[in-house]
């Protein structure tokens, strides 16, 4: 018999942890993968609504270009303010979703003027979205909300908070 004696319920403990251990493992790598294919989605999804924002005339019904422009910059909107709290970014975020609430309180049509704003906070909404992916699927819900608010052009004044978020003291 050798220098190491393992009892059965030793290597059976053994072999189990290792087992836990390899799975960890490929949930990590999966996760990563996954996490990977999650940002090229994100990436992919504003290049789209960057077109259609461009594409998008005058003066006609944008509802659904509001629903995805509404659903995006609130989710990075709440993801950051859940991550991080009161960052510029955050309110440079609530100022594009308060943009976007008043065109719906306008009736929905898109507004003659610049889009320059709008694409720079969507290419801001991916970047948080990308660098806080948890916090992002932790707020899906409060934008879904809003997006079919949009969807079915029930937009409050109310919808979107106002200044009032901002006294909270920063968090």
């Amino acid at each position: 018999m050798g220098r190491f004696h393992h009892h059965p319920g030793h290597v059976h403990q053994m072999r189990m942890q290792l087992q836990q251990r390899q799975l960890l493992e490929r949930n990590l790598v999966a996760d990563a993968i996954a996490l990977s294919e999650g940002k090229a989605r994100i990436a992919e999804y504003q290049r789209n609504v960057a077109i259609n924002l461009y594409l998008q005339q005058t003066g006609e019904d944008a509802t659904q270009l509001l629903c995805k422009l509404g659903w995006v910059i609130g989710l990075a909107t709440e993801a950051e303010h859940a991550a991080a709290g009161q960052t510029p970014r955050m309110r440079a975020l609530h100022g594009g979703l308060r943009h976007i609430q008043q065109i719906c309180l306008s009736g929905y049509t898109w507004p003659d003027g610049p889009r320059a704003g709008l694409d720079s906070q969507l290419q801001l909404a991916v970047q948080v979205l990308q660098d806080h992916p948890s916090h992002a699927i932790a707020m899906m819900q409060g934008a879904d909300v809003f997006e079919a608010q949009i969807r079915d052009h029930l937009v409050t004044p109310e919808s979107v908070a106002g200044a009032e978020v901002y006294q909270d003291g920063g968090t």
